[in-house]
């Protein structure tokens, strides 16, 4: 492989950083809509069966 010259070098550094950053916040955000979707599921499953019941999720 050539050497990479400063300049190139210096954006693919950042460009790497951007998308390290870009996976993190997806990362993220598919946590928190899996934890969503669980959190929603579980309400439904305490409306639809009452004898159904779980520590933690008496707000439904």
């Amino acid at each position: 492989m050539g050497r990479i010259s400063g300049g190139v070098q210096s954006k693919n550094e950042q460009f790497s950083l951007l998308v390290k950053r870009a996976r993190k916040r997806a990362v993220l955000k598919t946590i928190l809509i899996s934890a969503g979707t669980s959190f929603v599921f579980h309400c439904l499953i305490r409306r639809e069966f009452p004898g159904h019941r779980e520590k933690g999720w008496k707000r439904c």
